[in-house]
């Protein structure tokens, strides 16, 4: 259960799949740095967001090719064209979820197949809002 990751609208996520799928998550510090007179340097941390990158290979492009049922290429690039806010749902180790507010902040892709359908190889950053 720890290996779920939902995505979409809040109220609307669909399953990422787990097929073939690397997660990697890590920190973002957002800081002010400055330089006083003495030479000393001084960071103020604003806030520490989450950035989970995703990579796939060979994800189906329709939903309906995916073996566990989860969301396809078509999916994730319609989210990613659409450009709004989305709600990532990360399964917790203890159970139960941890809904996270996110956006794209990168996005590649690369045809790798077309017969008998096309597959691809994927990779997106979602960075917390």
């Amino acid at each position: 259960m720890a290996d779920e990751y939902y995505l979409g609208e809040l109220g609307s996520e669909s399953m990422l799949s787990s097929v073939e799928r690397k997660v990697s998550e890590a920190p973002l510090e957002i800081s002010k740095k400055t330089r006083l007179a003495t030479g000393k340097l001084v960071k103020d941390i604003i806030a520490v967001k989450r950035v989970f990158n995703f990579s796939y290979e060979w994800l189906p492009g329709q939903d309906s090719d995916v073996a566990d049922s989860g969301m396809g290429r078509d999916s994730i690039r319609e989210l990613y064209d659409d450009g709004e806010s989305l709600n990532l749902r990360a399964a917790l180790e203890e159970g139960g979820f941890d809904d996270i507010a996110v956006h794209f902040d990168g996005y590649k892709e690369e045809r790798i197949r077309t017969a008998p359908y096309y597959i691809w190889n994927l990779s997106f950053s979602l960075v917390e809002e």
